[in-house]
Order: structure tokens, then sequence, then C-alpha cells
């Protein structure tokens, strides 16, 4: 799991370059008591995801965004299925849950 939720965060940072305002940057600048707390919560097996967040782009149209806390989760989750399961080459069912975080 420790390498896991490290390999997930760097691949977050990368994602999310958002404005100053996103929550990204709240996480990053918090990230050693979040992920301590993140892994207790996952150890305990107690995690919630918030809802989703909806944001207006200027050419209008919309997103709706997991919070980067929930998109590192699924991300570690997404990691974690596609080590555990034989999934056979022609199954794109992960790809799409890759694609939506």
């Amino acid at each position: 799991m420790l390498d896991a939720i490290d390999t997930a965060y760097l691949w977050l940072c990368k994602q999310r370059n958002f404005s100053a305002n996103a929550d990204i940057w709240h996480l990053r600048f918090h990230w050693h008591n979040v992920r301590q707390e993140l892994l207790k919560s996952l150890h305990k097996k107690d995690y919630t995801f918030m809802p989703l967040s909806m944001v207006t782009k200027a050419n209008g149209t919309t997103l709706h965004l997991w919070s980067s806390q929930d998109a590192l989760v699924l991300k570690i989750l997404t990691m974690t299925f596609s080590d555990a399961l034989a999934l056979s080459a022609l199954c794109d069912c992960l790809y799409y849950l890759i694609i939506l975080i």
C-alpha cells in the first residue's frame, strides 16, 4: 500500500495542474499529514468519498470532478485491482475506470 499511495500521489500531481484555488494545492501542502490519515482510513476500511464537484469551464462546458483525495484513492484502487486481477488482454473494463479518474 505504501508504494501504491506514493505512486498515485505522483500521478495525481502530474494530472492536476489546476488554478491556485483548486483542492490539489491544499493536498500537496498538507501531504505529510494527509498521507498518514489516508493510510489509517484505508487500513480501517472506512474511507468515505465526497460528492463530485461540478466545474464550469470558460467555454461553458461542465465537468464533474472527484476531489483530489478521492481521485488519489480511486487511482490506488485501480492500480491494486489491475495488479490483482488476471484480466484478459481483450478486456477493457479497467481501461474505462482509469480514464474516468
